[in-house]
């Protein structure tokens, strides 16, 4: 009886194991049939704001690996105090894909669900891209996704990488945008990543000295 639980249980990571492949897959195939028309709305001589020399370098361009958003739960919030054992990160369906050519990230698409599909859904973050292609270089993973978490109230982004500890134990590295945001609160983020739990609690308590 215990031998057959096992294998239920395996049988039944193997699909959950299964159908994240073949979500990640469906991004990615969303993001290579609809960022070329997006690529074309970029108004002609406007390609440098989206991190492109001209627009030769649309026909070498190529989609790298996509990242979901994650936001903080409602627990996150109503919690006085936060709970290292509790999961306060909730994924939503909204992704950000670099564009890369020969190799480089230039910009990010953007798939989410519309009208009940997922789609291309917007085009931008030059800046955050090339942050994205320096941290992958620094600290790579062989993951098929990568995993951002997006800090609406503060409106600032970390990337989300497996500790060298443990890899169920996760490091959150600030973006741009987070270094900003905490400087403003006069709470300067100044190591190049924070165990997740210590950037809740930072994240915490800048929401709340806001």
């Amino acid at each position: 009886m215990k031998k057959l639980f096992a294998i239920l249980i395996m049988l039944f990571a193997a699909i959950v194991i299964r159908a994240q492949e073949e979500n990640v897959q469906e991004i990615i195939d969303t993001a290579n049939s609809g960022y070329m028309s997006y690529l074309e709305l970029i108004p002609t001589g406007q390609e440098s704001f989206y991190g492109f020399k001209s627009r030769d370098e649309f026909a070498m361009t190529k989609i790298g690996k996509p990242y979901q958003i994650f936001t903080l739960s409602q627990d996150f919030f109503s919690d006085a105090s936060l709970a290292d054992s509790k999961n306060y990160l909730v994924p939503t369906k909204e992704w950000r894909i670099p564009v890369m050519v020969n190799g480089e990230n230039r910009t990010l698409v953007t798939v989410a669900i519309m009208n009940g599909k997922y789609a291309v859904v917007g085009i931008g973050g030059t800046g955050l891209s090339k942050e994205l292609e320096e941290l992958e270089k620094n600290y790579p993973t062989a993951n098929q996704e990568g995993k951002l978490l997006r800090v609406y109230q503060l409106e600032c982004d970390f990337l989300l990488l497996p500790s060298d500890k443990s890899s169920s134990d996760i490091n959150a590295y600030p973006m741009t945008s987070a270094k900003m945001a905490f400087y403003k609160a006069d709470n300067k983020m100044t190591a190049p990543f924070y165990s997740l739990f210590q950037t809740l609690l930072l994240i915490k308590n800048n929401i709340n000295n806001k």
